[in-house]
């Protein structure tokens, strides 16, 4: 009960029908602590930087649409071009520079 409770204090009390399953899925007490907590931050990113509406539209997709990230991705990197790549990395490091230990990058 301790995630419908942050999932209600991250969703102002609104829980649609959009994420029954998600939020039942959630709340099964099967789940491990550590699964809980993983669910509870995803849920806090997603309300956080898409608002509430778009981030139960973006778990009702999750959970209607079989999606293989690794395909997804595998796609993309054979599609994209070097300078495509090369300015979504500089994007990147501008919007999220690097500020850990460099010894620390394999």
């Amino acid at each position: 009960m301790m995630i419908r409770a942050s999932l209600e204090s991250h969703l102002n009390g609104q829980i649609s029908e959009i994420s029954s399953d998600f939020l039942m899925a959630l709340m099964n007490d099967s789940l491990s602590k550590n699964t809980m907590e993983l669910y509870d931050e995803g849920i806090s990113i997603l309300t956080r930087h898409m608002g509430i509406i778009r981030a139960e539209q973006f778990i009702s997709v999750l959970l209607r649409e079989p999606f293989d990230y690794t395909k997804w991705h595998q796609h993309m990197a054979d599609t994209m071009t070097q300078e495509r790549f090369t300015a979504l990395a500089e994007q990147a490091e501008k919007l999220m520079p690097y500020t850990g230990d460099p010894s620390t990058i394999i």
